[in-house]
C-alpha cells in the first residue's frame, strides 16, 4: 500500500475524531497525490460543493467537529477507483460513515457539568435563572445571547401553529425535561434533528420555541446543522416559511462553522 504523507500527530485527539482523521488518511494514501492535487481532481469530476485543500487537511487532521457527507464520499469514490487498480483494500463507505457520525455526535453531546466545579454548586446571584439542561458544546462561535430565547416581538412570531399542528414528540419532550430526563430528551431531539423529515424538523423547532422550550430548540437546531449542506438550506427555506426568522439564521450559523 502507498506510504502516508507526513501529517501531524493525532495522539491529543479523542477517539471518534482521531479513528476519521486515520480513516481519511488510508483514503489519501491510495489515491497517493497531494492534497491540491485531491482536490483538483474533485473538481474534475464534478464533485459539488467544491472540496477545497484546506477542508482535506481539517479531515486528515481531524479538525472537523461536524464532517460533512460530501467531501467524505467523494473522497471514498476516488480512492475506491485508485484502489481498485492497485489491488489495494478499501474500508467500506458505511464504515467511513458510521465514523463520520461518531464523530458528529460526540462533538454534540451535552456535557455534564462537574459536581465538584465552584460553577455548578454556587451562584453569584441567588435570582439567576435556572441553568440550561444542557452544557453549549465548546468551541461554538454563536454567542449564547445570539441564540435563545428570543423574545418574540424581537424575533420570531408567536403564532407559528398550522391550523393547530404542533410537534407529536413536544409532550414527551417537555416532560422529560422536567422530570430530569436529559439523556431521554436528548435522544429525541437528536433524531428530530439529524434523522427525521425536512418538515418534521422545522415543526419541532416552531413548537418547541412556542412552547418557550429554548434548550431543546437549540439543541434541536445544532443537530439539525450536521446535516448535508443542500438539506441545511431546506430546513432553513421551511422555518423562513413559518417565520422562524431567528431559528433559519442560527441553523444557518451553524452549519457554516461547523
Amino acid at each position: 500500500m502507498p506510504t502516508r504523507g507526513r501529517y501531524a500527530d493525532l495522539d491529543d485527539l479523542p477517539g471518534p475524531p482521531r479513528d476519521l482523521a486515520d480513516a481519511v488518511r488510508d483514503l489519501c494514501a491510495a489515491i497517493n497525490i497531494s492534497l491540491a492535487g485531491i482536490s483538483r481532481e474533485l473538481d474534475q469530476r464534478g464533485t459539488k460543493p467544491h472540496v477545497s485543500r484546506s477542508v482535506l487537511s481539517d479531515l486528515i487532521n481531524g479538525k472537523r467537529k461536524h464532517p460533512k457527507s460530501q467531501p467524505l464520499k467523494a473522497l471514498h469514490d476516488l480512492a475506491c477507483e485508485r484502489a481498485s487498480d492497485q489491488g489495494i483494500p478499501i474500508r467500506s463507505w458505511d464504515d467511513l460513515e458510521k465514523l463520520r457520525r461518531s464523530v458528529v455526535e460526540y462533538a454534540s453531546t451535552p456535557v455534564a457539568p462537574c459536581a465538584r466545579c465552584p460553577a455548578a454548586t454556587s451562584r453569584p446571584d441567588s435570582t439567576a435563572q435556572e441553568e440550561s439542561p444542557f452544557e453549549k458544546p465548546a468551541g461554538s462561535s454563536v454567542e449564547a445571547q445570539d441564540v435563545l430565547p428570543v423574545p418574540f416581538e424581537q424575533g420570531d412570531r408567536p403564532h407559528i401553529q398550522v391550523s393547530g399542528a404542533q410537534w407529536p414528540a413536544l409532550d414527551d419532550v417537555s416532560i422529560r425535561l422536567a422530570a430530569g430526563d436529559l439523556a431521554g430528551a436528548a435522544g429525541i431531539l437528536r433524531h428530530v434533528g439529524l434523522e427525521a423529515t425536512l418538515d418534521e424538523a422545522a415543526l419541532a423547532i416552531a413548537s418547541s420555541r412556542h412552547r418557550g422550550l429554548a434548550e431543546a430548540t437549540e439543541l434541536i437546531l445544532r443537530y439539525a446543522s450536521q446535516r448535508d449542506d443542500r438539506e441545511v438550506m431546506r430546513l432553513a427555506r421551511k422555518l423562513l416559511s413559518r417565520d422562524q426568522q431567528i431559528s433559519a439564521d442560527i441553523l444557518l450559523s451553524l452549519a457554516l462553522d461547523a
